[in-house]
């Protein structure tokens, strides 16, 4: 059979989408697979994801999306037409209106493609969904409806196509009255990796449109967050401690280490995070929630009844009627008598509540009842009846009312009768929140108190950290047997966050360090950290008595954390095993000790940069609708760096620098917009940014940020039903 060559596909972008690798694809018309680019991303991913506008309720899905390429065109070909049909996991998924041949040349070009599944004329779907994986296209001969010929393709092409009903929110975070609902903000676009987890392949979809919501909440909870086929991240029975990012109230939650699954542990905290991310997908076409998911502390909880916690199911015995959550910490097994003394509880919770056709359920993939088939909540029973189901009526539990100024014995705080700042996840990258926003008022006190006792008696004078951090904290490590695994760095405007992972055998060793421009950042970062520990009190597990480093310094059993001027670290152990071990492989207070004792004693590290100095020369007072903004800046003394916009409907920008080491902003819309640099200087990790106001102008009257769509051609080729064989 002869072959046909694709030597480029580009689709029209029509929300901003961020890859894996951190980098905005922006609106617009991209090239989203060619035959000479790396495009693979993970097992389905691509580099060059794309996000479509689901064109629902319209009766057909015709998208931009062009095919290029070359075919040896026989003389039988000519006077009659082709279609290009795109196969992806054995099924037709894209299928091009009908072709005329070229009478001369080889040359194949389709504008625009017909999504073939789901069916828009028979299938509306009001949830995201997504294809991705190795596309093989089909080029199918016509003559009239008769079907004549094929040519198979010379190769498959990688594509990560997602739909969307509109764009990514952005906030607020703080609602200016309580009509008003806070979002997640997810500027500068979506973040491909909750595509990756959440949007179902248009093969998993149900029977009907009304099924769509409730298939994707079921799927959400139970397949992907809960997934009792896996052991990691489980919930942590030591600490009940969060590691993505949250605490209590919410905060920034921390997907792309998520995604890894950096840290084998996980609170409630983390999941609801997660779940509330996965929530906030669902809109309709004005970007509204579609189930106005909120975030639910509960202070107290309860003692659960016996069933498993996320990710210890496949542990078995009696993990899968655990009754006691923190048994670990108390040294008990997983069930303990119902009336033991030593029997604990959650103390506080937060879950996710959804409303859909006014009734409001509960998310919580922290916990399931004793089955067959444990499932925790997703979306089925009411806060009372949870609260019922889940906890033992024999001992003290938390009440289903809202905590308000008028009923301030509510046990439960959420948006927007507890506040008007947001209770839940603030964004997916991480950044940090208002440490005000994220302190239950009755944590407050006994942090403060902690704090207090792990202040560094005689502690010198704070100063802005000039040591080689990197090489300081892998020396360490190698000392303790400890071989290096990676490290990631995340640049905000004011602070960086790096994270170096070892492996002792088959364990693993965190250090993360956080930098901050500040004194004050430390600070915020220590006490965000205490309060996502859900046991309490926090002084049953975070101890003062450890070496004492740094400022101010504390330790548990499995970790050291601490202040030195402008750093704040966190040295973390975690064993593969899922029962405790009586002794750690390795000792986590001396390899904190270690790290602190080069900080401290180490001289600068060389050449470090004290600013960010673009090209000001090439910098032009006005940047053009559709034009790319490029700025050259000395990237070499930086660890990481970073770009952020103030105004995204504006000036989007890139992210990373380019390959050539200059910074990208894309301009999208007429007006004015703040565009920032930022890095983490190599050996330091000192935040440094610099910012630069930017006008964008309309360079011709009549022109669009976003080209249109081309109007579908008519109704589908005439060979449906009648397709040719997909083999």
């Amino acid at each position: 059979m002869a072959t046909w060559t694709i030597t480029k596909i580009e689709a029209e972008n029509r929300f901003n989408v961020v890859t894996s690798g951190g980098i905005t694809i922006p609106l617009g018309n991209q090239t989203v697979w060619n035959n000479t680019g790396s495009w693979v991303d993970g097992p389905t991913g691509s580099t060059r994801p794309n996000v479509f506008l689901n064109t629902m309720p319209t009766a057909t899905g015709f998208y931009k999306i062009n095919v290029h390429g070359t075919a040896p065109f026989s003389a039988i070909w000519r006077g009659k037409s082709y279609v290009v049909a795109g196969h992806v996991g054995g099924r037709l998924a894209l299928i091009s209106p009908l072709v005329p041949v070229p009478a001369t040349g080889n040359a194949v070009a389709v504008n625009g493609l017909y999504l073939m599944a789901p069916d828009f004329k028979t299938r509306q779907v009001v949830i995201p969904f997504r294809y991705g994986g190795d596309f093989s296209w089909q080029l199918w001969l016509w003559n009239g409806k008769e079907y004549i010929a094929s040519m198979a393709p010379s190769t498959t092409t990688r594509l990560e196509l997602c739909w969307a009903r509109a764009t990514a929110p952005t906030g607020p975070v703080t609602a200016p009255s309580p009509t008003v609902r806070t979002r997640v903000d997810m500027t500068p676009g979506y973040p491909i990796l909750l595509w990756r987890l959440f949007a179902p392949n248009p093969s998993e979809l149900p029977a009907a449109a009304s099924q769509d919501v409730a298939f994707y909440i079921h799927r959400a909870v139970v397949n992907v967050i809960w997934n009792a086929s896996l052991t990691t991240p489980r919930y942590d029975t030591s600490r009940g401690m969060a590691y993505y990012g949250v605490s209590g109230y919410g905060g920034g939650f921390k997907l792309k280490e998520w995604f890894d699954t950096l840290y084998p542990r996980c609170n409630c905290y983390d999941l609801a995070g997660i779940s509330q991310l996965a929530l906030s997908m669902l809109m309709d076409a004005n970007g509204a929630e579609l189930t106005d998911s909120h975030w639910v502390f509960q202070s107290p909880n309860g003692f659960i009844n016996p069933g498993p916690l996320i990710r210890w199911v496949a542990s078995g015995g009696d993990n899968l009627r655990c009754n006691t959550p923190f048994w670990e910490s108390a040294g008990t097994a997983p069930y303990v008598p119902p009336t033991a003394s030593n029997r604990t509880s959650f103390g506080n919770h937060a879950w996710v509540e959804v409303t859909r056709s006014g009734v409001t359920t509960v998310v919580d993939a922290t916990h399931a009842l004793q089955a067959p088939t444990p499932t925790p909540p997703a979306g089925t029973q009411t806060r009372q009846d949870y609260i019922t189901a889940t906890l033992d009526p024999a001992r003290p539990r938390g009440n289903a009312q809202a905590k308000t100024t008028a009923n301030p014995s509510g046990s439960c705080s959420l948006n927007p009768s507890t506040s008007l700042q947001r209770i839940g996840v603030y964004n997916p990258w991480g950044r940090p929140a208002p440490l005000s926003a994220m302190i239950p008022e009755e944590l407050a006190k006994e942090i403060e108190t902690l704090v207090e006792k792990g202040k560094v008696p005689d502690a010198a004078k704070p100063e802005f950290n000039r040591v080689d951090v990197q090489d300081a904290t892998l020396r360490s490590a190698v000392s303790k047997n400890l071989a290096a695994a990676g490290t990631t760095t995340s640049v905000f405007e004011t602070s960086s966050h790096t994270t170096y992972a070892f492996r002792h055998g088959s364990d693993t060793a965190t250090v993360t360090i956080d930098a901050f421009e500040d004194f004050e950042g430390p600070m915020h970062a220590l006490v965000s950290l205490l309060a996502s520990i859900q046991i309490h009190p926090l002084s049953a597990v975070v101890h003062t008595d450890g070496p004492r480093l740094g400022a101010y310094s504390f330790r548990t059993a499995t970790s050291a954390f601490w202040i030195r001027g402008n750093l704040f670290i966190h040295a973390q152990y975690f064993s593969s095993e899922p029962e405790p071990k009586l002794e750690l492989e390795v000792d986590i207070s001396a390899l904190a000790a270690d790290i602190d004792a080069q900080l401290a004693s180490r001289e600068a590290a060389p050449h470090l940069p004290t600013g960010i100095k673009p090209d000001w020369a090439s910098l032009p007072d006005v940047v053009h609708i559709g034009k790319e903004l490029r700025v050259a800046v000395d990237t070499d003394r930086f660890a990481s760096m970073t770009s952020f916009s103030d105004n995204i409907e504006v000036l989007v920008p890139r992210g990373p620098p380019d390959e050539e080491g200059r910074f990208v902003f894309y301009a999208r819309a007429a007006g004015k917009a703040k565009a920032t640099i930022a890095g983490a200087a190599k050996g330091s990790l000192q935040p440094l940014h610099t910012s630069f106001d930017i006008t964008v102008a309309v360079e011709h009257p009549g022109t669009t940020s976003v080209e249109a769509v081309e109007a579908p051609p008519g109704d589908l080729p005439p060979m449906v039903p009648d397709l040719p064989s997909q083999e």
